[in-house]
Parts: C-alpha cells; sequence; structure tokens
C-alpha cells in the first residue's frame, strides 16, 4: 500500500516518521480551538492531525511555500481547510490569514533568522498558542527561548522526540 492510499491518520504519519510522535497533542490543541493557522505542510500529517481535532465550524490556514508535496484525500477534501502556496512571510500570503487566531504551529525552514521573523510576525495575530516542531534543533530552540523571554511568554510543554514545544504567555 503507497502512502497516498493511507485512510487513517496514524498509517500516514508512519510515512513521515518526524511527525508521528505529535499527531495526539495536535488533534488535542485542535479541539480547544476554531482558528488555526500552520507554516509548513510538507507531508500533511500535521495539518490532518489539525483537521481531526478541528470543531466543525473550525477552519485551518495552512501556508506552504512548496506546494508540490503529495497529501491524503482526507486533507485536500475537507472544506475547512485553506491552503497558500507562499512564503509565510510574504506580506501578499499574510493578507490571506484571519487575524485573530487560537493558535499557529510552525515548522518551516529551522533557520534562525525565518524562524525570528515568524514568529514576530505570529504575534500579530493575537494567538493563545504557539506551536513549534524541532524544538530540540539550535536555531529553533534559540528563536524560541529569545521569543518567549523578549515577550514574556513561557515554554509549556516541549515532547520528545523531535521536540514539539508549546509556547504560551506567562
Amino acid at each position: 500500500m503507497g502512502a497516498l492510499d493511507a485512510t487513517d491518520l496514524r498509517q500516514w504519519a508512519a510515512e513521515q516518521v518526524d511527525m508521528a510522535p505529535h499527531i495526539a497533542t495536535l488533534t488535542r490543541y485542535a479541539r480547544e480551538s476554531k482558528v488555526v493557522v500552520e507554516f509548513g505542510v510538507r507531508g500533511a500529517v500535521s495539518t490532518w492531525a489539525i483537521l481531526e481535532g478541528l470543531p466543525a465550524d473550525g477552519h485551518l490556514w495552512s501556508v506552504e511555500i512548496n506546494g508540490n508535496h503529495q497529501m491524503p484525500p482526507a486533507v485536500t477534501s475537507d472544506p475547512r481547510w485553506t491552503f497558500i502556496v507562499g512564503d509565510d512571510l510574504d506580506p501578499a500570503v499574510q493578507a490571506q490569514l484571519p487575524n485573530p487566531i487560537d493558535f499557529v504551529f510552525i515548522d518551516t525552514t529551522h533557520e534562525y533568522d525565518q524562524t525570528v521573523a515568524e514568529l514576530a510576525y505570529v504575534l500579530t495575530l493575537s494567538p493563545k498558542r504557539i506551536v513549534m516542531h524541532d524544538y530540540v534543533m539550535e536555531p529553533v530552540l534559540r528563536a524560541g527561548t529569545e521569543f518567549c523571554a523578549r515577550e514574556g511568554w513561557r515554554v509549556a510543554d516541549n515532547e520528545m522526540p523531535f521536540g514539539l514545544a508549546t509556547l504560551v504567555p506567562a
């Protein structure tokens, strides 16, 4: 069975190893949300996990710079999902995003400058929670740590492996 034949989130996540341990957390956060933004889609495991928990009247906006990733029909056919191909720091892309939001999920380049800029932009959306993947990578960890110190936020949780950090206002 190929990845695109997957009809179950856990089966799909097994193909994208680094997100598999975190699907339950993303689904739980989505249950508590109506408006969610995601930066970085890749294999859409995080996207599917968020949609799995999102209420019927909720909506997820996903931004991905590369629109050529394979995604499961459970994601692409969901009317609660808007997919935007572009750079999340591009003002034209940002103009398409809602404000305020309940939470944002960030999993993009893992480069320090990009992550710093994303966090600065996300703060303008008044999120209740910021979730960052790969919080074990030095550039992501440094950007998140500096953001928390500067903006008065804190890391409420950092799931292992791979690091799934949940940042909340202190």
